[in-house]
């Protein structure tokens, strides 16, 4: 359909949105052009590594990148989840190919796919564009992903570019995911149907990963999942590590999380029905018995957050909804002790964590006495260098005893780490870009128009806080696993916000990807 104004003819869609006008014969590349892609970069791939199986997955990822950006964009959707659930679900994934690789083929791979969601946003929202340049998560990130990368250029030049400064680097380099991640998710899911797709699609990962770990729990020696746990790996790793303990690596939680949050906040927002509450509350409490089945103490906090919930959330039939649920919570809590008497084991470790963050107490404990001498040496770094921070050539503590020597980088508190590497500079924008995020998204939920949506939002910023928390005692913001999650989390709540206000705007989203009424059925999840 053709529309006239003064500027000309505009092609919509029929629906009030701008047409996608499908990438022009210039960028595109022959379907012949794109498989010959692929095999060069197999076949240099094998010929240039010893690693050979992993090189060919990272430069097939690469080449995928490269074909569905620039001949079809919106297949970089698929491909974007692809990477990602690659990242999130299979933790196993890293066991098997060659780690070192896999992490340069993942920056380039999302380098690529920010220029196309660049590209592909350009296209289609040209007028809307501007809300990444005036977003101060952003400008924050961006200022973070500059500082590090600084240092790193510094490293490097200082060090001569020897072979080995680069993985050097890299570990280091994992903060950039927060910038790498937050724009192609931005850009990408720019109106609520993509965002609901994204939601649908995170239902997914989290309900593969939390049965895992049941079917781990259920059936621990079933040689089929032996690929999909992770007591191997502890065994490995961690021999005094009791086998029967069920561990869940941080990015599969941290997907736990966003799946409990979500579905939490639609039965708390929105209208019951049979479909819904047969939907929700088994997928809610499959999560909820993962949290507590694992025993992961960072993953126990969102159903201590929901005491709160009741006071921020002050909406005509949310208390009701509320007691009923938080009573269902109460009532599996009180059940889970009596059947395995950790509840206050539960409680002693948590308390203990905090404690080792914020006061100097001795435990008996190595890994929180560990911590203890962690900060210690951490604030004797801060002390000397603490605007600009020590520098990524740095360790910032000498071999101890007793602790690990290729983790003399590693601090369980990852704001201590992000200001001894990086310096007040740097830990002030990861703070204000998480900090922003949140308070956007808190204060904005109420304006978003789709339902689904609101609950989607409510469940990422209380993700983001609880995961924001863990990071006293655990190194969330800075893991290769979870900076991933955050950065997507806190692009998704940018872009929701974003698609929300642009949908206030006269002629703004298109009915495509309209909401349904507030406080309708629209029988969907």
């Amino acid at each position: 359909m053709k529309m006239n104004n003064e500027k000309g003819t505009v092609v919509t869609d029929g629906r009030g949105g701008l047409a996608n006008p499908g990438p022009s014969a210039s960028a595109r590349l022959s379907p012949a052009a794109f498989l010959l892609l692929l095999a060069v970069s197999a076949v240099a791939a094998v010929a240039a590594s010893h690693t050979s199986f992993s090189a060919v997955i990272g430069l097939i990822m690469l080449a995928l990148a490269l074909g569905a950006t620039f001949n079809y964009p919106r297949v970089a959707l698929f491909v974007f989840l692809l990477y990602t659930s690659s990242i999130l679900a299979p933790e196993h994934f890293y066991y098997y190919v060659d780690p070192n690789f896999v992490y340069w083929g993942a920056e380039l791979f999302l380098l690529v796919l920010v220029a196309g969601a660049i590209r592909q946003r350009v296209r289609e929202a040209p007028g809307a564009f501007h809300d990444y340049f005036t977003s101060p998560v952003a400008v924050s990130l961006t200022v973070l992903g500059s500082v590090i990368s600084i240092k790193s250029i510094v490293f490097l030049v200082e060090m001569g570019f020897p072979q080995w400064a680069f993985s050097h680097v890299y570990t280091f380099n994992r903060s950039l995911g927060f910038f790498a991640l937050f724009v192609p998710v931005f850009l990408l899911f720019n109106n609520s149907r993509r965002q609901r797709l994204f939601f649908y699609g995170l239902y997914g990962i989290g309900v593969f990963v939390a049965l895992r770990v049941l079917l781990e729990a259920v059936m621990p020696d079933l040689a089929i999942f032996e690929w999909i746990g992770l007591r191997q790996a502890l065994a490995v790793e961690f021999p005094s590590v009791d086998p029967t303990v069920l561990r869940l690596r941080a990015p599969g939680g941290s997907i736990v999380q966003i799946c409990f949050w979500l579905g939490m906040m639609n039965l708390v927002l929105r209208p019951w029905s049979v479909r819904r509450l047969a939907l929700l509350v088994p997928v809610t409490l499959l999560m909820l018995t993962v949290i507590l089945l694992e025993f992961n103490r960072s993953y126990v906090i969102p159903i201590l957050g929901l005491m709160v919930v009741a006071m921020l959330l002050n909406q005509r039939g949310v208390r009701l909804k509320l007691a009923g649920l938080l009573g269902m919570i109460g009532v599996g809590l009180v059940l889970f002790s009596i059947a395995t008497g950790t509840t206050g084991s539960y409680v002693d470790a948590i308390s203990e964590r905090y404690s080792s963050a914020f006061a100097e107490e001795t435990f008996t404990s190595l890994s929180l006495s560990s911590r203890n001498v962690e900060n210690d040496y951490a604030w004797q770094s801060i002390r000397r260098e603490p605007v600009f921070g020590i520098g990524i050539a740095e360790l910032y503590r000498p071999p101890i005893p007793g602790m690990l020597d290729n983790l003399r980088w590693y601090i369980h508190n990852a704001y201590l780490w992000y200001w001894v590497y990086f310096g007040f500079i740097g830990l002030a924008a990861l703070l204000i870009a998480v900090a922003v995020a949140v308070v956007r998204g808190f204060f904005s939920w109420r304006q978003v128009s789709d339902p689904f949506l609101q609950a989607g939002l409510l469940a990422l910023v209380f993700t983001l806080l609880t995961l924001s928390a863990a990071s006293f005692y655990a190194p969330r913001f800075y893991e290769y696993g979870t900076v991933p999650v955050i950065a997507v989390t806190i692009g998704m709540i940018e872009a929701i916000v974003a698609a929300s206000r642009r949908a206030r705007l006269p002629g703004g989203e298109p009915a495509e990807s309209a909401a349904a009424p507030e406080g309708g059925d629209d029988g969907r999840p």
